[in-house]
């Protein structure tokens, strides 16, 4: 028998919002995507999501992959993405 151990993974995907639906659907699917964007239209709030690797704020206590890219820079977040 022959297995097959690869995870067909997509390229990119971009979640807009960072509230907490938009951290848990990024954490959820992050392991489908070699690259997932987590949007959020203030700063300080992802400064914050980069530095600690969770979001504080809406959703304490989960860690966010290493995958999980957070930004405010809405083009390259939509850039590419699926």
């Amino acid at each position: 028998m022959i297995t097959d151990t690869r995870i067909d993974r997509k390229e990119k995907l971009a979640v807009i919002g960072s509230g907490s639906w938009g951290t848990a659907a990024a954490i959820a699917v992050s392991g489908n995507f070699r690259r997932v964007f987590l949007w959020a239209h203030r700063d300080t709030d992802i400064e914050q999501i980069k530095k600690d690797r969770e979001n504080g704020t809406f959703l304490p206590g989960f860690r966010i992959p290493p995958n999980i890219e957070p930004s405010y820079n809405l083009e390259e977040v939509i850039k590419g993405a699926g």
